[in-house]
């Protein structure tokens, strides 16, 4: 537990550094938000990684544009957070438009787009299996 405390002190300063050095929207910004809310997502710290994925989000589409690939990504992200929540409703919304987004912009081919369009339909076989229909 000590390693991580020691991690998330290094994330937050990296974060704080970049946004005294760099601005809030810069890209080198977004990615310590995305780092910081991965860092919390993987240790099922879901109400701490939220945040820094909407600032991400948010920003991405201020600095890109709506329709880029780093969009795409934190959309999923979001989502993926929304899932682990129980907030389904804005996690399939979410992963509907990264699906759709990243099919215009990367291709139904692209890694990215198979990886949405599977995160969906996962989240959608755990609704359909928890509440069957008969």
């Amino acid at each position: 537990m000590q390693r991580y405390s020691e991690a998330e002190s290094f994330f937050l300063e990296a974060l704080a550094m970049t946004r005294r050095i760099f601005s809030e929207s810069h890209p080198d910004t977004i990615s310590c938000l995305n780092s910081l809310a991965q860092f919390y997502f993987t240790q099922m710290r879901y109400e701490d990684a939220e945040p820094f994925f909407v600032d991400a989000l948010t920003l991405t589409k201020r600095l890109y544009g709506f329709e880029h690939p780093e969009v795409v990504r934190y959309l999923n992200n979001l989502a993926s957070i929304y899932g682990k929540q129980g907030n389904f409703s804005d996690a399939i919304s979410l992963f509907q438009e990264a699906s759709t987004l990243s099919e215009k912009i990367n291709g139904l081919e692209a890694l990215i787009t198979q990886d949405v369009r599977s995160n969906l339909q996962k989240l959608q076989n755990q609704l359909n299996l928890a509440n069957p229909t008969t």
